[in-house]
């Protein structure tokens, strides 16, 4: 009985190793690829949800000054370009028949959001707050 090597019984085909590796690599590298890019792609939603988020907070702010500035000055029209935290808020405030429709629009980056709010004063002279929403 012979005994023969494991090169006998394998043929051997120059470059097979070679290409399985580097078929194995390429898998390899689009995996990794595409995980890098769907981390990318999540970060940068984050971070648009939250320039959204800031955008609206800001808003909600300058329409709380806006609430403010109608308590101590009924004849209040507004203000631009205030500057609060990382953004900026316009507001506009315009009244007809003893109703006061006040408008903030925050803005960080590229986003904009925009709260108005209606109010009128009473017979008391007390600002109550008719409505309060989001605008689109």
């Amino acid at each position: 009985m012979s005994i023969k090597t494991f090169n006998q019984h394998m043929p051997c085909h120059k470059g097979q190793a070679l290409i399985t590796l580097i078929f194995i690599s390429m898998i390899g590298i689009t995996v990794a690829a595409g995980a890098i890019m769907l981390v990318y792609i999540n970060s940068q939603s984050g971070l648009k949800i939250q320039e959204g988020n800031s955008a609206y907070q800001i808003a909600q702010s300058g329409a709380e000054n806006a609430l403010l500035r109608l308590l101590r000055d009924p004849g209040y029209t507004g203000e631009t370009g205030l500057l609060i935290g990382n953004g900026i808020v316009d507001i506009s405030v315009s009244s007809e028949s003893g109703s006061y429709i006040a408008t903030a629009s925050g803005s960080v980056g590229r986003f904009t959001r925009r709260i108005q709010i209606n109010a009128h004063y009473n017979s008391d002279y007390e600002l109550i707050i008719d409505s309060r929403k989001e605008i689109f």
